[in-house]
């Protein structure tokens, strides 16, 4: 059984109104969809803004799952730790093809300098994910403008902003750590280091 998709108009959000923010919306129901299953069935389900053609909602519920498994490979037995590595790991998107970066909060914020930097030790180096940390130390210092790490990215692929000093400072900080938890020094020498000297160079003008 299928019920056709519907509007809702003009609903008002307290926390936006007292945020100072548009507080009213239209929601959309894309519809209604019943099925009946019976002893032993399954039902997969993708929602996605992406093309689903040839996509199987259990592969890839599978592949997430040994994927997050291997998150934890290398973890203590600990239900607690392993549930903040999985916690961690909500945090750490892509950015392009290549490199990664780290969400400063759903779902208001993208990814933030300042918050990254701070974050990146828990987040990537306690959890071991080394390759990770350096993605996003990549990502931030193709961004350096003028001596500065961009506070923030912008939703929808705007230029990125540039109103914090000391977001910048703790990248030195965040890249001081990287290097003694991966003692990655041909990278940190050779891609980073440079871009600290700039970094340094404009502060001092």
């Amino acid at each position: 059984m299928r019920i056709p998709p519907r509007w809702f108009n003009n609903f008002n959000y307290a926390v936006e109104k007292y945020r100072g923010q548009d507080f009213t919306e239209d929601l959309f129901n894309h519809g209604i969809f019943t099925v009946n299953l019976g002893k032993g069935d399954s039902l997969g389900i993708i929602i996605s803004t992406e093309n689903t053609n040839g996509k199987d909602a259990h592969a890839l519920l599978a592949k997430e799952s040994l994927r997050r498994q291997s998150l934890l490979n290398g973890q203590p037995d600990d239900e607690t730790l392993q549930q903040l590595v999985l916690a961690a790991d909500q945090f750490i998107v892509k950015r392009g093809a290549d490199l990664k970066t780290v969400i400063a909060g759903y779902h208001w914020f993208t990814d933030w300098g300042r918050d990254t930097m701070i974050s990146l030790p828990g987040l990537c180096l306690s959890t071991g994910r080394y390759a990770d940390a350096k993605k996003i130390l990549a990502a931030f210092a193709s961004s350096v403008s003028m001596g500065m790490l961009p506070n923030r990215f912008q939703d929808n692929g705007e230029a990125p902003e540039y109103n914090n000093v000391d977001g910048t400072l703790w990248y030195f900080i965040a890249v001081y750590k990287y290097l003694q938890a991966s003692n990655d020094k041909k990278f940190v020498l050779h891609e980073i280091l440079p871009v600290l000297k700039d970094i340094i160079e404009w502060h001092y003008k």
